[in-house]
């Protein structure tokens, strides 16, 4: 099915004419069930997708602080496989329990640093579109629903920022906007709450200064639990730091839900300048809820659930009182640029037999790695020893060693690190073994580490066995 932009209609409202409208990229939903239900969970995103036009979906894990990990990326990966109107972001159930898991200010998460390298540079190599959803302030709006709190410049926040910029892919971030100390009004005072919610807007500058190359989408804009995130706060800081952007969770009025971009019957004044003094800052997030049929009814995700179609509806009237221009960027064309949707070409193409003469001997970045090795082999003889050894790259992480005449592959781990090692695991201790990477004029990879060079034959599209 090929979506166009010029031949879908949403309803716009009991009675009204259908107006065109583009198709809707919608960055922010999530998946609800563990693995084993997961499918199920997809069929029901998957009606929505014929009752919408909705040209992609960018599902995720919601934001958890260590309590409720129903799966990880790799679950996503797996059930999305094959399935081109969906995307995936990683970190929500990986990422972010790691990061709520010590103080900023403990020195505890030095001691997570590798591993969360690791799993943040793997969720790119499996295809993530970027990271999310991870939270600083998560307040509870129901019992079971939950809070987790940590600042937005939290050390590890910072890493991820530098990972993030190093890869070109958005953090999706959920923080909801607290001036100084918010006492918990009358419906949020239950025990998943604090008394009082602490500030967020400092230490989400700060985490915006610190690394400018580094996007932030902020979750839920247009939809916020205590009226703080409004369009004269996010103004400012749009026109302060150039890497914030804002996902819009449209709202009409359904649950606890303030500064609305649209309320109904028409846009907020406010939002509408803010709409077009920023037009290539926003995106559509419905944080539409898709609940595994097995699940039982009762829960915060079966609750929000029950406002998907309404959401959808609410985007589908807020989109028709755009211009057309904005809002087809709102829609999709904002999310296709800053998204990594689809596999982006190499920015660096490795020269074949014809290239090489003359050209500048640069190692490969991180990103550039990835693109040339991912799903294919490389054929060398280790510098240890000159043993033949094949090892195939696959994209989520994993790698597939061969050695010598052996008929057994060995199972191992690859990653990238700082943004310009190609690095694997070796032996019984699972050793790490990392490498520059510069290409070579033949199509083959010269490899560097601190003592050595060596030479690697790569073999494009080969598995082991092929």
């Amino acid at each position: 099915m090929v979506l166009t932009a010029t031949v879908l209609f949403w309803s716009a409202g009991a009675g009204a004419q259908k107006k065109p409208l583009p198709p809707v990229v919608d960055v922010h939903t999530h998946l609800i069930g563990k693995p084993p239900v997961l499918p199920s969970a997809i069929k029901v995103a998957e009606s929505f997708l014929a009752r919408y036009p909705i040209e992609k979906m960018v599902l995720s894990h919601t934001p958890a602080g260590g309590k409720n990990v129903m799966y990880k990326f790799f679950a996503l990966k797996r059930f999305l496989q094959g399935k081109d109107r969906f995307a995936f972001l990683g970190g929500g159930g990986s990422l972010n329990p790691m990061i709520h898991r010590h103080d900023a200010d403990s020195g505890d998460h030095k001691n997570l640093v590798e591993e969360f390298d690791k799993i943040a540079d793997t969720i790119i190599l499996a295809g993530g579109a970027g990271y999310g959803e991870m939270s600083s302030l998560h307040i509870s709006v129901m019992p079971g629903h939950e809070y987790n709190f940590q600042p937005a410049d939290h050390p590890l926040f910072r890493r991820l920022a530098d990972i993030a910029a190093r890869h070109d892919v958005p953090i999706e971030l959920h923080n909801d906007a607290v001036v100084g100390i918010f006492p918990a009004p009358r419906g949020l005072r239950h025990n998943d709450n604090p008394g009082n919610f602490p500030g967020t807007i400092k230490s989400l500058e700060r985490l915006l200064a610190y690394n400018p190359k580094a996007k932030i989408s902020w979750a839920h804009g247009g939809s916020d639990p205590l009226g703080e995130m409004t369009p004269r706060l996010i103004l400012r800081m749009m026109d302060k730091y150039a890497n914030l952007y804002m996902s819009l969770r449209i709202n009409s009025g359904t649950g606890r839900a303030s500064n609305l971009v649209f309320d109904g019957r028409g846009l907020d004044t406010d939002w509408s300048a803010l709409l077009k003094r920023h037009p290539d800052r926003f995106f559509i997030g419905t944080d539409a809820m898709f609940v595994a049929p097995q699940i039982p009814k009762k829960g915060p995700a079966h609750k929000f659930a029950e406002n998907n179609d309404t959401r959808y509806e609410d985007t589908a009237r807020f989109l028709s009182l755009l211009p057309d221009d904005l809002a087809l960027k709102i829609a999709s064309g904002n999310a296709k640029r800053i998204y990594r949707l689809s596999p982006r070409a190499p920015a660096f193409a490795v020269p074949g037999p014809q290239g090489g003469a003359g050209q500048k001997k640069k190692f490969l970045a991180g990103v550039q790695i990835i693109a040339t090795v991912t799903g294919n082999t490389l054929r060398f003889n280790a510098p240890s020893n000159g043993k033949s050894m094949r090892v195939y790259f696959g994209e989520g992480g994993q790698i597939l060693l061969k050695a010598g005449n052996n008929k057994r592959a060995v199972q191992k781990r690859w990653f990238i690190k700082d943004g310009k090692f190609l690095c694997r695991t070796f032996g019984r201790k699972n050793k790490n073994h990392c490498t520059l990477v510069r290409p070579a004029p033949d199509g083959a990879l010269l490899l560097f580490n601190k003592k050595l060079r060596y030479q690697a034959e790569l073999l494009k599209g080969r598995q082991l066995g092929n």
